[in-house]
């Protein structure tokens, strides 16, 4: 009966020992690399087409926004950021793709 126990206290101590070298053979995952968008096209109204994009700076902070807000096709409203906040606005009331109300915060 002795005989039998140190011999599953052998074979147990022998399994716990490949159990700790197999661990200390794996290998560690690396971190992944932080992904960061410098663009992001949002469809809004669901036609299949974007209508406002994001653009970010390679901090991965907001730099501008560019949308259309009426969906023919082409911006009509702008969005100025520094550090991450919104600083001037701009819209394009008239239709010909030009700016021509500006908002200052």
């Amino acid at each position: 009966m002795k005989k039998i126990f140190v011999l599953f206290l052998i074979v147990g101590l022998f399994i716990c020992f490949l159990d700790v070298v197999h661990a200390a053979n794996k290998k560690v995952p690396q971190q992944q690399e932080r992904v960061v968008p410098k663009k992001v096209e949002v469809d809004t109204n669901g036609d299949g087409k974007p209508d406002r994009v994001e653009n970010f700076k390679s901090d991965g902070v907001i730099g501008s926004v560019e949308a259309d807000t009426d969906y023919n096709g082409t911006a009509d409203e702008w969005l100025y950021y520094e550090n991450g906040k919104l600083v001037k606005a701009a819209k394009d009331t008239s239709g010909d793709g030009k700016q021509d109300t500006w908002i200052t915060y």
